[in-house]
């Protein structure tokens, strides 16, 4: 491949708060079978500005373009995505007009979206919990809260799912072994190492 087609191949980029999301999103892609996306972290939402600097310095040399901005609702998902409209105006970047509706210019997609993407508050951990919520083993972690939120000090609400998933990932995944037994395994995986380990 000549520089020349090298420039003319779209890219495609996810950004992410930190490193736990980018092992979680790089597993999600793999699942996916999704092989064309450059996952890469931003370091929270006060660097974001920055990082959109950086990138779009490079975004300049390719022909064609798209870039994902993924950030948690925390306590206000207008306002999370307000701050990402605002550093994405400041370097001069396509702004979508809501969140999951991509915007294109000159060649380049922009896209942003806020977890969990149908409510006002939350993050990744609320979008996870989800997916498990049928799980038996999820039952003991409830137990747990409830129990929990008896004693003071309470845990905020905005950490809440955070504490809950956890919880769950602390007594480690499922493994089957040979024979009808299964057994679980590494237990206390973060979210990331989580999702790399199929959880």
């Amino acid at each position: 491949m000549t520089d020349r087609d090298a420039l003319s191949t779209p890219m495609k980029f996810l950004l992410v708060e930190g490193n736990d999301d980018k092992r979680f999103f790089e597993a999600f892609m793999r699942h996916l079978g999704e092989t064309a996306v450059a996952v890469e972290i931003y370091g929270g939402k006060e660097n974001l500005g920055n990082r959109l600097v950086n990138l779009s310095g490079r975004l300049n040399s390719l022909a064609a373009a798209s870039v994902g901005i993924v950030r948690d609702a925390d306590e206000s998902a207008q306002s999370a995505f307000d701050s990402v409209i605002g550093s994405l105006r400041r370097v001069n970047l396509p702004t979508p007009d809501a969140p999951n509706t991509p915007t294109d210019r000159d060649g380049l997609r922009v896209s942003v979206l806020i977890l969990p993407p149908d409510r006002e508050q939350g993050e990744l951990e609320n979008v996870c919990l989800r997916s498990i919520e049928s799980a038996a083993d999820l039952q003991c972690v409830e137990t747990y809260f409830d129990c929990l939120s008896k004693v003071e000090p309470l845990i905020s609400a905005n950490h809440l799912a955070k504490a809950r998933l956890h919880s769950y990932l602390a007594a480690g995944p499922v493994y089957a072994t040979q024979g009808s037994e299964s057994v679980r395994r590494r237990p206390g995986l973060r979210l990331g190492e989580a999702a790399e380990a199929g959880v």
